[in-house]
């Protein structure tokens, strides 16, 4: 009788520390994670992009000032950014360039292109343009960057 009772014993000790987790559970979990993950990553690349794009609009601010200062006293826009002293690229704007009426009155361009390597993917090569005509006002122009990474003073 003694080794019945032990059978027994044994028999309920292994179902109660058989326990964790069923297959269909742990299929469950990893369906919920892998759709957090799917609506996650391109949610946390969208903002990526945007912070990168952000730049833009920062080096411009810094040459608002100085080429209203150049046109002032000068009477007329500066001919190249090295004149007036500006940032020329960043860490994500490859470089950026003056155009139109440069050296002279009119209409100018300022226009920021974004680097093509180690930005986000909609982002590589993309320009975006500031005009300014005699006024000194600047209106954005969107060039090739997606409405989607735009600095929120271009949308």
């Amino acid at each position: 009788m003694p080794s019945i009772l032990r059978q027994m014993t044994s028999d309920r000790l292994l179902t109660n520390c058989q326990r964790g987790f069923t297959l269909i559970e742990l299929m469950i979990v990893v369906a919920i994670l892998g759709i957090l993950a799917a609506t996650a990553i391109p949610a946390y690349q969208r903002y990526v992009g945007r912070a990168q794009a952000a730049e833009v609009s920062q080096l411009f601010a810094g040459l608002k000032a100085p080429l209203a200062e150049w046109y002032q006293a000068k009477g007329g826009w500066p001919n190249t950014l090295n004149s007036i002293g500006g940032h020329q690229n960043g860490r994500y704007v490859a470089n950026i360039t003056l155009s139109g009426a440069t050296g002279t009155t009119g209409t100018i361009t300022v226009t920021a292109t974004m680097r093509s390597t180690g930005v986000a993917a909609g982002l590589a090569g993309t320009s975006v343009s500031w005009l300014s005509s005699d006024s000194l006002i600047w209106t954005c122009q969107t060039g090739t960057m997606p409405l989607s990474y735009l600095p929120p003073v271009c949308k």
